[in-house]
């Protein structure tokens, strides 16, 4: 065969293997950002529910501005955890996407210049 040819099929299965690589890295942290959403949903479904039955046996207005003002403040806070940890996730996808491809760049300027016929 042509070396050409072995150098770009050789081009083609790194690449191929790269995406693969890629799509698991993909594949792992959506499971894990899915995990993450559930379990901050069933988090605030509870906290709901624990801040509705407290604030149902309330005595006067400022126990309930008092209570309101407590679950208000929680609920930010455990959403702004969420928010903060589904970044970290999506900073993790974006690293481990582009670990594959570090090397590609060069990869493909050699091809190139391999490519490429020299002048005499």
């Amino acid at each position: 065969m042509f070396p050409q040819m072995d150098s770009f099929q050789k081009f083609g299965k790194d690449q191929m293997e790269a995406s693969t690589k890629v799509m698991a890295a993909c594949s792992e942290a959506m499971r894990a950002m899915a995990s993450e959403w559930t379990d901050y949903c069933k988090r605030a479904s509870e906290t709901s529910s624990e801040a509705m039955a407290k604030l149902s046996q309330a005595r006067t207005p400022d126990a309930l501005v008092d209570l309101n003002t407590k679950v208000m403040k929680q609920s930010c806070e455990d959403g702004v955890a969420c928010a903060t940890r589904m970044l970290e996730l999506w900073g993790n996808v974006a690293r481990e996407a582009y670990k594959p491809y570090e090397g590609a760049f060069s990869a493909a300027t050699n091809f190139a210049q391999s490519m490429t016929p020299k002048s005499r």
